[in-house]
C-alpha cells in the first residue's frame, strides 16, 4: 500500500497519466465520523479526484461538519432523499471520471488508496472492477484485515465477498448497468457488483489494503436483521444461476441451522447445529460443490 508521502514524490505528468477518479460519500446524521471520511479523501492528494457528498437531511450537525469542505468538493447536497441507493445515484449524476467508487460517512479510505485504484487501472486496461483489501474496526476494539482472492470472485451469485469501501470500477462499467436499484436499502452493493458481472465486467482481486470499514456502532449490516436476510434472499431470487435449489435451501435450512447456536441451552444448541450443518455439507457437497454450499448462508445475519 503506498502511502502519502511516496505518492507525493511522484512527478506531475506522472499522476496525470492515471485515470480521474469520481468518489461519492453519503451521510446521514453521522456527525461523530463524517469528517474522518471527508478528510480521507480529499487528503489522498490524487490530482485527478471530483468528490461529492451527498447528505440526506441531517439534523444532528453532519452539515456543519462538511460545510467547511464544501469549496473542495465537485459536488455538495444536503436534503431529504429516498434512501442510501437513492443518495449515490444522486451523487454519480453530478460528477464525472474514469474510475468510480463510493464511501459510506462511517468508514474512511487509508492514505494513498486513490493512487494506488489509480496505478492499478492504468496498468491492467482489461480490467473493469478492482476488489482491494479492507481493514474491519469493531465496536470491542479489534481489527482485522480482509482479503478478497480470485477463488472468492467465483462465487459471487452466491454471497458478497467484496469489501465495498475497497471497490473501484469503470464509469463504462457503471453506465451499462445504469446505477444502484433505489428499492434496495441493504444489498444495494451486492446487486449493483452482480449486475456488472452479467453485463460482461471483469472482476480482479488486488492485496492493497485501500479502506476501513466501521464493523458495528449502528450501521445497517448489523442492525437489518430479519429485513437485511429478507433483501439478501430477493437478490439470491433475482442472480442465483447455478441451483436454485441450492438458493431455498440456504435461505430455509441451512441458515436457520447455524442461526440455532444463538439459542439456549448453549451446551445443547450449538453442537447441535455443528453436527447437522457439517452432516449436510458432507451430504451434499458433491451435488452442489463444497465450495458454494459451505458459503451459502454468508449474505444471511
Amino acid at each position: 500500500m503506498a502511502d502519502e508521502s511516496s505518492t507525493g514524490k511522484r512527478s506531475a505528468g506522472s499522476v496525470m497519466e492515471l485515470p480521474s477518479i469520481a468518489m461519492v460519500t453519503v451521510c446521514l446524521n453521522q456527525a461523530g465520523t463524517i469528517e474522518r471520511a471527508v478528510r480521507s479523501v480529499l487528503e489522498q492528494g490524487y490530482a485527478r479526484l471530483e468528490y461529492a457528498v451527498i447528505d440526506g437531511g441531517s439534523r444532528d450537525g453532519t452539515i456543519e461538519r462538511v460545510g467547511p469542505f464544501a469549496d473542495r468538493l465537485a459536488a455538495w447536497v444536503a436534503e431529504k432523499d429516498r434512501g442510501q441507493s437513492d443518495a449515490i445515484n444522486k451523487g454519480f449524476a453530478r460528477i464525472d471520471g474514469d474510475i468510480h467508487g463510493w464511501l459510506n460517512g462511517d468508514d474512511y479510505l487509508l492514505p494513498g488508496a486513490l493512487a494506488a485504484v489509480g496505478r492499478f487501472f492504468r496498468d491492467h486496461p482489461d480490467v473493469d472492477v478492482v476488489c482491494g483489501a479492507c481493514r474491519y474496526e469493531f465496536d470491542d476494539g479489534r481489527s482485522e484485515v480482509r482479503l478478497v482472492t480470485a477463488r472468492e470472485l467465483e462465487y459471487l451469485d452466491v454471497y458478497d465477498p467484496i469489501h465495498q469501501p475497497s471497490c473501484f470500477w469503470r464509469r463504462s462499467a457503471h453506465t451499462r448497468v445504469g446505477g444502484l436499484d433505489e428499492t434496495l436499502h441493504y444489498g444495494m452493493d451486492w446487486d449493483f457488483f452482480l449486475r456488472m458481472a452479467r453485463a460482461g465486467a471483469r472482476f480482479a482481486a488486488a492485496p492493497d489494503v485501500l479502506s476501513v470499514y466501521r464493523f458495528g456502532n449502528g450501521n445497517k449490516t448489523t442492525t437489518g436483521a430479519e429485513r437485511r436476510n429478507a433483501e439478501m434472499y430477493r437478490i439470491l431470487c433475482a442472480h442465483q444461476r447455478r441451483n436454485s435449489l441450492l438458493r431455498e435451501l440456504s435461505y430455509h435450512v441451512l441458515w436457520p441451522l447455524k442461526r440455532l447456536r444463538d439459542a439456549e441451552p448453549a451446551w445443547l444448541t450449538v453442537p447441535v447445529s455443528n453436527w447437522l450443518r457439517t452432516g449436510m455439507l458432507v451430504g451434499l457437497g458433491p451435488l452442489f460443490g463444497f465450495g458454494a454450499l459451505r458459503r451459502a448462508t454468508h449474505p444471511f445475519s
